[in-house]
């Protein structure tokens, strides 16, 4: 594959086409982002063009029946830290807070990895058992569904 990265779970010899940021394709990834742009303004936030960074990733699609197409966008922001990981076919964004504030230091890539590992098992979950997906669905309503994770300082103070 030549130094490009791609998921585990997507085959290599898989093209895909993840369109620029160029005036010239603008309406195509405006319509690749629509779903995207739908969770997160259900979830009262703005729209996915106004992130420093946006990668959407094909995923493995899961039984949803929401017609969204089967992607995770990473959105990312450098002031204030962030980074956001929207699965729209699953009506599900988990958000993770970089920032250090009130001399808390950690590892930014260890809850980066924590905040993309719960958005994935959730996409396995929903894979591989249809009933307790739709049972989460059922328990959350049909709003999305946001986790937050954000570092916080263990023991006693």
């Amino acid at each position: 594959m030549h130094g490009t990265l791609c998921p585990a779970w997507v085959d290599p010899g898989t093209l895909g086409r993840i369109p620029e940021r160029d005036l010239d394709a603008a309406w195509e990834r405006d319509a690749l982002l629509d779903d995207v742009d739908a969770v997160l303004a259900a979830a009262g936030m703005g729209s996915a063009r106004d992130w420093t960074q946006l990668v959407p990733v094909p995923v493995p699609e899961v039984p949803s029946g929401s017609g969204a197409l089967p992607m995770v966008a990473t959105l990312s922001l450098y002031e204030p830290r962030r980074v956001w990981w929207v699965a729209p076919d699953m009506g599900l964004l988990v958000r993770a807070d970089l920032e250090f504030s009130d001399g808390l230091v950690f590892s930014r890539a260890a809850v980066g990895v924590a905040a993309d590992a719960i958005q994935d098992t959730l996409r396995e979950v929903a894979r591989q058992d249809p009933r307790a997906w739709h049972l989460w669905r059922e328990a959350h309503g049909s709003h999305p569904i946001l986790i937050q994770v954000t570092p916080a300082r263990l023991g006693c103070p």
